[in-house]
């Protein structure tokens, strides 16, 4: 994106899901997939596929003095992102270990792309980290269900 803009968010959640989208051998997806049932997914801008409610998917705040100053101004904010993997076997290490998986490909990607002022090619961002993440297991009659939350940190200078 060129130009002025109010937020690196948008361009941000773009970046993470057209870079990790071509090589994951999940299904990656901006926001909430269309449907899923059994596979791996990685889910770009949100918290939780299956609330059936909007959830958060990002949250920023921005240093207002700096916007006065007419040179800007700085933006730091969380992007969030999930990873799930469902299977009809009893295996629950495995769902485990592929949602993890979907983690480390995003890691993977930032590294890679991980530049002074235009990391992942997002004007202004200069900081993306991993803020945390959260696992969730269970067991269906069907199977087994990994669900990993995790939140990534970002700061960058509009």
């Amino acid at each position: 994106m060129t130009g002025l803009r109010d937020s690196v968010v948008l361009d941000l959640l773009n970046a993470l899901h057209d870079g990790i989208a071509g090589t994951s051998p999940a299904q990656v997806s901006f926001g909430e997939p269309e449907g899923f049932t059994s596979g791996d997914f990685l889910a770009i801008g949100v918290t939780d596929p299956g609330a059936g409610r909007p959830t958060q998917s990002a949250n920023s705040q921005t240093d207002w003095a700096a916007l006065s100053m007419g040179s800007g101004y700085d933006e730091t904010g969380e992007i969030a992102c999930s990873a799930w993997s469902v299977n009809g076997s009893d295996d629950m290490q495995e769902v485990v270990a592929k949602a993890y998986a979907r983690l480390s490909e995003v890691l993977a990607y930032i590294r890679a792309n991980y530049t002074d002022t235009n990391l992942l090619g997002v004007q202004g961002l200069w900081e993306l980290r991993l803020a945390g993440h959260e696992l969730q297991t269970f067991r269906t009659d069907g199977g087994c269900i990994a669900y990993l939350l995790f939140r990534l940190a970002f700061q960058a200078t509009i």
